[in-house]
């Protein structure tokens, strides 16, 4: 009889072993997907905020400028591998690490339209992903541009 008892008892303790371990097995798998997940968001929070960065100092550079044209100068001489377009639209690629690249090993990509009317210049910027074209940060600048004023006729 003793040896019932012990078959019982030991298939009882496969059983209940086997149990725990499908439990921790499945556990570990949603935890595994969780991590998975919270890296993939980290990521692209990383990403957007460094394209954010990348804006705000362009955005900074538009707000000292002068004028159109010195701002096309300032961005040429800070950005070389910068493409005017005809329609007046600038074209600032940027790589995976989001440093200034060519083209062609252009990740994304910042689109500059300035629009100068009197004494404003509105600037739109874009950054988009090349890979599936998805805007990652949009901004509208506005900057006034000061007249210039002769002070030879005020003193006579």
């Amino acid at each position: 009889m003793s040896r019932t008892n012990r078959a019982r008892s030991s298939g009882l303790f496969l059983l209940e072993l086997i149990v725990a371990i499908l439990f921790f097995a499945l556990a570990s798998a949603i935890c595994v997907q969780i991590f998975v997940k919270a890296h993939f968001l980290s990521r692209d929070a990383a990403m957007l905020q460094t394209a954010v960065h990348q804006c705000t100092g362009i955005a900074e550079l538009i707000t000292v400028s002068q004028d159109s044209d010195v701002m096309v100068q300032t961005l040429l001489s800070l950005y070389p591998d910068t493409q005017q377009q005809p329609d007046g639209s600038i074209q600032i690629y940027f790589d995976s690490e989001m440093c200034p690249s060519t083209a062609e090993k252009g990740a994304y990509l910042l689109t500059l339209q300035p629009n100068e009317q009197e004494h404003m210049l509105t600037v739109d910027l874009q950054m988009n992903r090349l890979s599936d074209n998805s805007s990652l940060y949009t901004q509208q600048i506005l900057h006034h541009i000061p007249r210039e004023v002769s002070f030879e006729n005020a003193t006579n």
